[in-house]
């Protein structure tokens, strides 16, 4: 049976691909088989081919996937090594030649069919947790099943299945087996683990109050921003300067309001992580290279109305932002126009506000990001 290709094999890069190259070559590939595209006659072919490059794309674009994903590899690799040397081995046995003729004994009975040695339930569960990690939640459920069916008191296999209900949003389920999971580490550990299951268990409390905790935040981000309209507050500029009518109130809600917002914007999913994107390489001279984050948040501290223009213009040219970045400058222009539109500083905020907002955001977007990941 052929061998099931690899996604740095779907992508047509190598193993020591840079994020840059794989964004390039998925969106060549995504172009060419992408369904609106293709004809109708191979129509089918070209769906199931976008389908492979896109789950190749979201795993190797993200970091955490990516160096899980490898991992596994270089485990299957060990594997098909091991696997080869065991056939090749019994193979030769097989083939060795008869013993010369001697005197005539009695036929040897057969030896005894061997038992099967049991799985090894350790690797089993580490290549479940693998599977999960890089986003195949059917194989890695398989598994602990399997595991399971061996083992029924196995903690471990409890707990990553309660990962997988809770990814799934079968949030009752998923408290039953982090519950099995504490009782069996008390049991069988006394106590060893009992901290990170119990720690799982308040995880589990807190995601399944997010969507109030999510309310509150956004509640809380319209508190910010009606601060400054309601309580002006002290001036921390001089008059006639660039930043006339500028108060402390309105660097509070600004500040605070656009971190909140990135904050929920990511944890929420409202818009994808930024790590990759902000460590994406703009330019490469030698082994020097210059990443987009080094350009893009200087750039916006200096001057944001710039960026926003250089931004449209590459969006005319056809060149542009990767979308998350897109979509962040959308998000922190509502946000800038909607403190000019009822703050105390009018045109002053428009002008210099977005130099506070967007880096900001991109902040709390970074923190929301791991958040999303730690839950």
């Amino acid at each position: 049976m052929p061998s099931e290709r690899t996604h740095y094999e779907i992508l047509g890069v190598g193993p020591a691909a840079t994020s840059e190259e794989i964004r390039q070559r998925y969106r060549f590939l995504a172009k060419r088989y992408h369904p609106d595209v293709a004809g109708a006659s191979d129509a089918s072919a070209a769906h199931h081919a976008f389908v492979e490059i896109t789950a190749a794309y979201e795993v190797l674009i993200d970091r955490r996937k990516r160096e899980a994903y490898d991992r596994e590899l270089a485990l299957r690799a060990r594997r098909n090594v091991r696997e080869a040397s065991q056939a090749s081995g019994a193979r030769n046995s097989s083939q060795a030649p008869p013993p010369r003729s001697g005197p005539r004994r009695a036929a040897a009975e057969p030896p005894p069919p061997r038992p099967n040695p049991p799985p090894d339930l350790g690797q089993m569960l580490y290549e479940a947790r693998l599977d999960f990690a890089a986003g195949r939640v059917s194989a890695a459920q398989a598994a602990c099943r399997e595991i399971l069916r061996h083992e029924r008191l196995n903690a471990g296999a409890h707990a990553l299945l309660g990962d997988i209900c809770r990814r799934q949003g079968r949030f009752e389920e998923a408290h039953r087996m982090y519950h099995r999971a504490v009782e069996l580490s008390k049991a069988a550990r006394k106590g060893q683990s009992e901290a990170r299951y119990a720690w799982r268990t308040r995880a589990l409390a807190l995601a399944r109050s997010m969507p109030p905790l999510a309310l509150a935040g956004w509640l809380l981000v319209l508190g910010l921003y009606l601060l400054p309209v309601v309580y002006p507050g002290s001036p921390v500029a001089p008059e006639g300067g660039w930043m006339r009518g500028w108060t402390d109130n309105l660097l509070v809600g600004m500040i605070g309001s656009a971190l909140l917002v990135g904050f929920l914007a990511t944890s929420t999913r409202l818009v994808e992580r930024l790590e990759g994107e902000l460590c994406a390489t703009l330019w490469r001279l030698g082994r020097q290279s210059l990443s987009l984050g080094a350009v893009l948040l200087p750039a916006s501290i200096l001057c944001y109305p710039v960026v926003v223009l250089v931004a449209l213009l590459l969006g005319v040219a056809g060149r542009r932002l990767p979308r998350p970045m897109v979509h962040l400058l959308g998000i922190s222009s509502v946000l800038l126009l909607l403190f000019a539109v009822a703050g105390p500083a009018g045109g002053g905020t428009l002008l210099l506000g977005g130099n506070i907002i967007f880096p900001c955001m991109v902040l709390g977007c970074l923190a929301g990001g791991h958040f999303r990941d730690a839950w």
